[in-house]
């Protein structure tokens, strides 16, 4: 289901997040999702998905997850011991509007949901306001390393690889 939003940025196809105005209400074929990991632009699974991408926000970030890496970044909402969410924590990543939504939405499902996450609402803050749109959380107990500043560059960055240069 592609939640309505009240805001659709539209970005300038040759300058990355520099909105040129806005459409209300969201049109029902197209879907927005919240990306944090490799499927934001320049990252390799992108490559499978940018064909049906009409618009992104980099610098969007969403409140009360953490991200855990275990060779692939996971967003995990904190919660406290009995599953309530606790208001903590700000997850960076790039807001993608997704053209053929339902279709490409369903894509996604099959690969992330076997491996353990779930699509959910939530709120992003972008440099433009706040959209509605869907993230893939992960189920369970989190793996892995918490990634301190729950920001995916930063672990491509302070990887070994880098460090020299």
């Amino acid at each position: 289901m592609i939640r309505k939003t009240r805001k659709y940025i539209v970005s300038h196809p040759d300058v990355d997040g520099v909105p040129i105005g806005t459409i209300d209400p969201i049109p029902a074929k197209i879907a927005p999702i919240f990306v944090y990991g490799t499927l934001q632009p320049g990252y390799g699974l992108y490559q499978y998905i940018m064909k049906n991408v009409i618009s992104y926000v980099p610098d969007a970030f969403v409140y009360d997850y953490m991200m855990y890496s275990r060779g692939f970044p996971m967003a995990v909402r904190t919660t406290d011991t009995s599953g309530k969410t606790i208001p903590n924590g700000i997850m960076w990543g790039t807001l993608l509007y997704l053209d053929d939504g339902d279709r490409m939405l369903r894509k996604m499902d099959d690969i992330e949901l076997p491996a353990g996450f779930k699509r959910v609402g939530v709120d992003v803050r972008t440099p433009f306001g706040t959209v509605s749109a869907e993230i893939y959380e992960y189920v369970g107990h989190p793996r892995g390393e918490l990634v301190e500043d729950s920001d995916f560059l930063s672990i491509r960055y302070n990887s070994p690889q880098f460090q020299d240069l």
